[in-house]
């Protein structure tokens, strides 16, 4: 479970920071959008407080993860924040992250979880590079501090959930970060890699510095394909498109069960990672493919996509049949492709037209798509 911490009161940015445009989407989005798309991430909790809770609930129906988040009212204090989210975790392990850090991305996350499994705690560091001097209150020089033995420390922070729990359901102590209170709590916590990019939100500077850091990295690491696919209609075919079945009379002839749409996207998302196309992957000379569906081809093809190193970012497909009417299945396909895509349903687009009884199309024997599908070949 990731748990995400979007209850502070931004004091020092002076207006809740967590909903400062970022991009395309406010901040807290980001953050949201990177662990519903990972696939170690099963669920999600957003801890918020009263003030931001309406805020809150309109971001997660705009990134179209309502249905896989559960929101979790926060308190005065950190702590009080985090015990809120443990309490409605379900999961064995736990991330914990605070919603002001809008880069994160997976191979943090996933670096956290491999460390975590040695002691049941483990924390993001970077090496301190300024030299770090302890004062008094008066602004003296009290002591110049060994730099070698120093770390600034970031989030996700992971955590085995019954360690962490009974941690705060023990001690009572003000931290600012989770680790801290797991140290108190007598736990050995794991350090691993943190990033630079994994920058916490403070001030106006910091918004600036994040949006020059997203357009360098999408430039690098945004990859586009595009997928075609065509097939015959015949008697006695079901008729399957993006995942949903389609009451007709006729339907796809395939070797598979001809799902141009999912064909099609696949195809692209291929395409954009540079590792050829369906036919290559999933050959219609092999029988092991005969009758496959073509959801089970997709989550096939995004499990290629990850050992290769890239992870769907979007889609938009172009149907394109004279009957049946297509209109009214197209929520349900983009839903399921977001699913297992592991995207948000806003990132996946789905249009239905026809071709005006022009060609084999427009005469009612075929049915085809189009697709384009963008990647992000993953940093680390």
């Amino acid at each position: 479970t990731a748990i995400v911490l979007a209850a502070g009161q931004s004091q020092r940015m002076g207006r809740d920071k967590l909903f400062l445009p970022l991009g395309d989407k406010p901040v807290l989005a980001w953050s949201l959008e990177t662990f519903a798309a990972c696939p170690l991430v099963n669920r999600l909790v957003l801890v918020v407080s009263e003030r931001n809770r309406q805020q809150c609930q309109a971001v997660i129906e705009q990134l179209g993860i309502a249905d896989r988040t559960v929101i979790a009212t926060g308190g005065p204090r950190r702590q009080d924040s985090t015990l809120a989210g443990l309490r409605v975790a379900e999961t064995e392990w736990v991330a914990v992250h605070d919603g002001a850090r809008p880069l994160v991305n997976q191979a943090l996350i996933e670096r956290g979880l491999q460390a975590a499994q040695a002691t049941g705690a483990a924390v993001p560091c970077l090496p301190v590079s300024d030299t770090i001097k302890r004062i008094d209150q008066g602004g003296t020089v009290m002591e110049t501090l060994e730099r070698a033995e120093l770390v600034a420390v970031q989030t996700p922070q992971v955590f085995r959930r019954e360690l962490l729990l009974a941690a705060y359901q023990s001690i009572d102590a003000d931290v600012t970060d989770d680790s801290s209170l797991a140290e108190a709590a007598g736990l050995q916590v794991r350090t691993f890699p943190g990033e630079r990019t994994n920058l916490k939100i403070t001030s106006p500077e910091d918004i600036a510095l994040a949006e020059a850091m997203l357009k360098k990295d999408v430039g690098q690491l945004l990859r586009v394909g595009i997928g075609y696919d065509i097939h015959r209609l015949v008697l006695g075919r079901r008729l399957v498109l993006g995942g949903v079945e389609i009451p007709f009379d006729k339907g796809p002839d395939a070797h598979s069960d001809g799902d141009v749409a999912i064909h099609a996207l696949i195809d692209a998302l291929f395409g954009a990672a540079g590792l050829g196309d369906i036919g290559q992957h999933f050959p219609p000379s092999d029988e092991r493919y005969r009758g496959a569906a073509g959801l089970d081809l997709l989550r096939r093809c995004v499990e290629l996509l990850a050992e290769a190193g890239f992870q769907p970012y979007n889609a938009d497909l172009s149907l394109v049949a004279e009957r049946p009417r297509l209109q009214p299945y197209i929520e349900s396909m983009r839903a399921r492709l977001a699913e297992i895509l592991r995207v948000p349903a806003g990132r996946v687009n789905v249009k239905a037209g026809t071709n005006e009884g022009l060609d084999s199309i427009g005469r009612g024997e075929a049915i085809a798509a189009q697709a384009v599908a963008t990647v992000i070949e993953r940093a680390g």
